[in-house]
């Protein structure tokens, strides 16, 4: 989603305006249910997020 934000906020001023609220997500809290990759971890601290995950083991 970052990646598209960021390369449509070029032309799109909605995109341009999402993107400048992203650092009002420092300091807030993301749990996730799957593992995510390393990327995923580091963008979420880049953006000084905190970042919990608890993997549901799937039954098959």
């Amino acid at each position: 989603m970052l990646v598209a934000l960021s390369m449509l906020s070029i032309n799109d001023e909605n995109c341009r305006k999402a993107l400048d609220q992203l650092p009002k997500f420092d300091g807030c809290q993301v749990h996730s249910t799957v593992m995510l990759s390393e990327v995923d971890r580091k963008i979420f601290k880049k953006l000084g997020v905190g970042l919990t995950c608890d993997p549901v083991k799937k039954v098959e």
